[in-house]
């Protein structure tokens, strides 16, 4: 019985994968954005949209480029910062909630430095429940919501090129509608 029961627990487990599904884990990013590369922010938000461009099958060079390279895009990364805002205060004037933010401005140019994905901020924000009788702990904490804040971000900004380089990859979409673009 309890063997039966282990063989049917494991076909459960295999019947996802072999009907194809799968967690999304990349982006399809067009052509254009094969080699691409990240300059300008900070090393945090450089590092997060790197591993998740080469999570997406993108090959991204470093800053100074390489030999060979003349077909890059290249993301720019005009301005990122983060903020802290106290949300609330106990009777003793101290913190217990925050409010952080992360934001930042980008955008994509292709190789002659023609705009492929307009200049865009993309910004997240979270709340933070602040103890102020265990600050180390809470700093760290605090820490880990801020790398979680630039790993969203990061994800939303390949979200975002993916559907607007996408869309200038496509020459004839849409042509004659009437209506380009359309309701989304």
């Amino acid at each position: 019985m309890a063997r039966a029961a282990a063989l049917l627990l494991a076909l459960l487990l295999l019947l996802p994968a072999g009907c194809g599904w799968q967690l999304r884990g990349g982006f399809e990013l067009p052509p254009a954005l094969e080699t691409v590369r990240v300059t300008g922010g900070s090393e945090q938000i450089r590092s997060a949209i790197t591993l998740g461009l080469r999570g997406s099958g993108a090959r991204v060079v470093s800053e100074e480029g390489e030999e060979g390279e003349a077909e890059t895009a290249t993301l720019r990364i005009l301005s990122s910062s983060e903020d802290q805002r106290t949300l609330s205060t106990d009777s003793q004037g101290r913190a217990l909630e925050y409010e952080l933010t992360e934001a930042v401005t980008w955008e994509v140019v292709d190789a002659e430095g023609e705009e492929m994905v307009p200049r865009q901020t993309t910004e997240r924000s979270r709340e933070f429940l602040f103890d102020p009788d265990n600050v180390l702990g809470k700093s760290s904490e605090m820490d880990r919501l801020r790398e979680s804040m630039r790993r969203d971000l990061a994800m939303a900004i390949l979200r975002q090129m993916e559907a607007r380089a996408g869309a200038t990859d496509e020459p004839d979409a849409g042509a004659g509608d009437g209506a380009a673009g359309g309701a989304e």
